[in-house]
């Protein structure tokens, strides 16, 4: 089964595509040119997104969307990007549902990350899909990308 997992916020949209456990394809940002509209750098990233389903085709997508909780740097601003991410969340659910016969999985971070830190995180797709170079990740959106994935296939070997 080959499945897509997304991390999305208002700026740069972090990916990975994998056949299974252990067997990335691709990882990498969706990241449009730099404006202050939110809105215009949103829809760029459901322009490139529609682009990476049609070139992979996965089985399924998952999506991190929000958990109502305010995370990270947002904290500090009261929670001010919230209403921002749920937007490019929503954007990025709203195309991989257009997109007929994928089956679409939402989740929130706290869910597939199950309160383990990025530096955790970042050591458990290590390990799961070794040979990639996470250093050149940015921002990690690709690392927590594949940890959803990491999360995913879990589950559905749980389930099996």
């Amino acid at each position: 089964m080959k499945a897509l997992a997304l991390d999305p916020s208002s700026t740069r949209t972090g990916y990975a595509v994998a056949e299974g456990p252990g067997e990335l394809l691709e990882a990498g940002a969706l990241a449009p040119k730099r404006s202050a509209d939110a809105v215009e750098r949103i829809k760029a990233m459901v322009q490139d997104l529609d682009e990476l389903i049609e070139e992979h085709q996965p089985d399924v997508v998952i999506v991190e969307v929000p958990d109502g909780k305010v995370h990270g740097r947002r904290k500090h601003a009261g929670g001010a990007g919230l209403s921002v991410y749920g937007m490019a969340a929503g954007a990025m659910l709203d195309a991989c549902w257009r997109s007929w016969g994928i089956h679409v999985h939402a989740v929130t971070p706290t869910q597939w990350n199950r309160g383990r830190s990025k530096n955790e995180t970042l050591a458990i797709v290590d390990q799961v899909f070794p040979g990639t170079d996470w250093k050149k990740d940015r921002g990690r959106d690709a690392s927590d990308a594949a940890g959803e994935l990491v999360w995913w296939f879990e589950e559905q070997e749980a389930r099996a």
